[in-house]
């Protein structure tokens, strides 16, 4: 079944991806410095461009430096497009240069984009990880229930965006009453294919409860769905 719960995984690969890449960054740093000779450069331009907004929100620099290595003079040469500090113009800053490629030069103002992006990746992880454990403890919760709950059949009212937003998944309605003519609503987890041609008005929608406590209840949409499609792609 195509559940929203597929995609609680995105934040967990996302962090791991940006951890994966602040890690590449500083071996490829400390591999070039080690690899490299280390110049002073004389700062010749500095461009500053302010964002307002959007996801580079911020501002990005372009470092231009003048530098003499190997007996050859280096004029106006790049050394960071974006995330770079800015420098007074006539400045001096440290390069690093390597012999095979002396007009790519790294400078040391490189060094704290990798600190960023580890925070970034740090801050996906532990979402997706938290993302994670609840889901097993949910998990665990409704397999419980599922064991040690009794049955009631509620009557299916509709299929509903559980939020308000574009992309939001979609979740079963169905309302019971007890013997007391008390009301229950009983919502399923989220999944993202519309099945409401698959139920009629008046049909009843098999739940487990907790016979202490019905706000503790599981919808197996697994069972249901196998029912209901008979084999049906729900992919």
């Amino acid at each position: 079944m195509h559940s929203e719960k597929k995609y609680n995984f995105i934040f967990f690969i996302l962090g791991t991806i940006a951890m994966v890449c602040a890690i590449g960054i500083v071996i490829r740093d400390v591999y070039f410095k080690k690899n490299a000779e280390e110049i002073k450069a004389t700062v010749v331009e500095c461009k500053v461009e302010r964002k307002q907004s959007g996801p580079g929100k911020g501002k990005d620099v372009a470092l231009y430096v003048d530098y003499i290595y190997g007996g050859e003079e280096y004029k106006h040469i790049l050394v960071e497009q974006r995330r770079a500090k800015e420098h007074e113009v006539g400045s001096e800053i440290t390069v690093y240069i390597k012999s095979s490629s002396p007009a790519d030069p790294l400078a040391d103002s490189n060094s704290s984009i990798w600190l960023k992006i580890l925070f970034c990746g740090i801050g996906f992880f532990s979402i997706g990880t938290l993302i994670i454990v609840l889901e097993r403890k949910s998990k665990r919760q409704n397999e419980y229930i599922k064991e040690n709950g009794i049955t009631v059949y509620a009557k299916f009212n509709r299929i509903c965006k559980k939020n308000k937003n574009a992309d939001s998944p979609l979740q079963l309605r169905c309302t019971y009453r007890d013997e007391n003519n008390r009301s229950y609503t009983f919502l399923s987890d989220g999944f993202y294919n519309d099945l409401t041609p698959y139920f009629s008005a008046d049909e009843m929608i098999e739940v487990k409860v907790m016979p202490e406590n019905y706000d503790k209840y599981y919808i197996d949409l697994e069972a249901l769905w196998e029912k209901k499609t008979k084999g049906y792609n729900l992919n």
